[in-house]
């Protein structure tokens, strides 16, 4: 699941690239990226529903200062090294003006300019853990569904947005109902019935972001902030459309022999937080290089810099962790 979310994820930026350019790009080409970062919006949430589905299981039994030390280690050194780099990044390879003040702005706000905001609300959603698992102990199924219903509302409804000022450590607030749900959907049965309606799901949900947010972009233009409203995680088709991708992928899972995967998987699911981390510099390297097929074949442009991103990233992962010390920077 982390392995093929991480691609999804490395397809969703390689799309941003076509989506921004609404002005410029032709009409089938610009559909052709908004369509395929519309069909991966689920990717981040199915990253948080796996890690409910880990972090929050009764059965587990450590103590707290154990949880946290364990979390923090894998979590808040990736963050402060890869911040670093990307700031430097930024300077030196995009051109991009760096200061004091702008670097501590963007720490205060969680990096949300670039993927690493999410090292904040993974910090966040470890945070209250501890206290979510205990309630997963002693909740009934029913109630269970029904908080995770309700705390996903209120990500929909802009609540927790509305009333806690975006910053580092509020940013997890709206994805507390992914948290709570993965760990619900990892024992739900996958019939063949409830199978059906999340393919029928996935579908519907991919193309309701698709055309809508068409039309939002048509009628508002590519600056206005309300033309990419549908591609939000806390949207009700993107909410939707990552249930439906969670219980897909468990069930692509399932069919191997009890479940098990190849070795090479197995490799690349323990590099997959690497790879999330190093992808983008190595994206932003490989556009300089695929630039010119992006206008004629958006598809083609695509594919190719999702899959050298994460091929590059994957080896980049691959060889850090196998430096001493060095690879506590891939978690």
């Amino acid at each position: 699941m982390r392995v093929i979310a991480v691609a999804a994820v490395a397809l969703i930026h390689a799309a941003a690239t076509g989506v921004t350019r609404y002005d410029s790009l032709g009409q089938r080409q610009w559909w052709t990226a908004n369509a395929i970062d519309a069909s991966c919006r689920w990717a981040v949430p199915v990253f948080l529903m796996l890690s409910g589905a880990l972090a929050l299981d009764p059965a587990r039994r450590e103590a707290l200062s154990a949880f946290y030390r364990r979390r923090l280690a894998r979590v808040g050194v990736p963050l402060v090294v890869w911040a670093t780099f990307y700031f430097l990044w930024a300077a030196m390879y995009l051109g991009e003006p760096l200061t004091v003040a702008a670097v501590r702005e963007s720490m205060v706000s969680g990096l949300v300019e670039n993927h690493l905001y999410f090292l904040f609300v993974i910090l966040g959603l470890y945070a209250v853990a501890p206290l979510l698992r205990r309630a997963m102990g002693w909740l009934p199924p029913l109630a269970g569904w029904l908080l995770a219903t309700f705390l996903l509302i209120l990500a929909w409804s802009g609540v927790p947005q509305d009333y806690w000022r975006a910053n580092a450590f509020t940013l997890f607030a709206p994805y507390v109902g992914y948290f709570v749900l993965g760990f619900l959907l990892r024992n739900l049965v996958l019939t063949p019935l409830r199978m059906g309606l999340a393919a029928v799901a996935f579908v519907v949900a991919s193309a309701t972001i698709t055309i809508g947010t068409a039309l939002r972009f048509a009628a508002w233009g590519a600056s206005d902030p309300r033309s990419l409203a549908l591609y939000e995680y806390t949207g009700s088709a993107v909410i939707l459309q990552s249930i439906a991708a969670f219980l897909l992928i468990r069930w692509l899972c399932s069919r191997g022999s009890a479940g098990a995967s190849p070795p090479s998987i197995r490799l690349l699911g323990g590099a997959a937080f690497g790879i999330y981390l190093a992808h983008r510099a190595v994206l932003d390297v490989v556009v300089g290089w695929t630039g010119d097929l992006y206008a004629h074949a958006a598809g083609a442009a695509i594919a190719l810099q999702a899959l050298l991103a994460f091929a590059g990233a994957a080896a980049l992962t691959l060889l850090i962790q196998r430096v001493p010390y060095v690879r506590r920077a891939v978690g």
